[in-house]
């Protein structure tokens, strides 16, 4: 997030002598400090692994180091919880430079547009495009991940969901839960109807909040037989039916 603040940034002031960007990155300025997005991170995978998501650098650093699990999900029923769940979305994440560059310079294009039209809008809708972009770019390092990422962004400051904590090395990760976001908070955005009036039908089918996971992906860790043991009853005690189990190919054993 504060990488893309940077860049946003950094676009801006590059156009600061037309009165209607140094308006903009004005009022950007003004929400950026207390941007909050509440991100579950995914990943496609990678094409030259087979499975996909069996990578190596991917254990070591989101898989307790091998030890851990990798879950594949229904991206389709996935699709029908975030279309109805205000604020809730899933875009790609942005890597390349030149490529971030160019996302931000087309929202910034269209704003100004918007703006020489006479638009009474334009100034709003260009921040709110900059807001819904933070928190889609990343550093290039990161590319091999191919990460998608599960957004959650409060459509309204007085909308902001109920917080856990938890150890995460070295600081203090704030998350919520889904069980939270459906019963709790998408009611409350329910019923304003400016909200509302976003959302398809509620299908019936629609069994929220739990994640549709069809498949695990043991971590080769050195005990993996035994993980595959524990996940398995895991899965039993969580009435998560019908998870296919996999183990990782990788011969890799943790040194910690």
């Amino acid at each position: 997030m504060g990488q893309a603040k940077d860049i946003i940034r950094a676009e801006l002031k590059s156009r600061s002598s037309n009165p209607f960007f140094q308006q903009v990155l004005s009022e950007y300025e003004k929400v950026a400090p207390n941007l909050d997005a509440y991100i579950f991170c995914m990943s496609t995978g990678s094409p030259t692994c087979v499975p996909p998501q069996d990578i190596l650098s991917q254990w070591r650093a989101y898989g307790q180091d091998g030890r851990g699990a990798s879950l594949t999900l229904d991206a389709f029923k996935l699709g029908r919880l975030v279309s109805n769940t205000p604020g809730l979305r899933i875009n790609p994440v942005i890597y390349r430079r030149a490529i971030q560059a160019r996302f931000i310079n087309e929202i910034l294009g269209r704003g100004l547009i918007a703006h020489t039209n006479n638009n009474p809008n334009a100034r709003e809708a260009t921040i709110a495009a900059l807001v819904f972009a933070t928190p889609l770019m990343k550093a290039p390092g990161f590319e091999e991940e191919h990460e998608w990422r599960l957004i959650f962004m409060p459509p309204q400051v007085d909308l902001m969901p109920r917080l856990g904590f938890r150890a995460r090395r070295d600081f203090l990760a704030p998350y919520i839960d889904l069980i939270h976001l459906w019963h709790d908070l998408r009611p409350a955005m329910v019923a304003i109807p400016s909200l509302r009036a976003t959302l398809p039908p509620l299908l019936p089918e629609v069994n929220p909040p739990l994640v549709p996971v069809i498949e695990m992906m043991v971590g080769p860790s050195g005990h993996q037989l035994l993980n595959v043991r524990a996940f398995s009853k895991l899965l039993v005690q969580e009435n998560r039916t019908g998870v296919t189990i996999l183990q990782s190919n990788i011969p890799y054993r943790s040194l910690s």
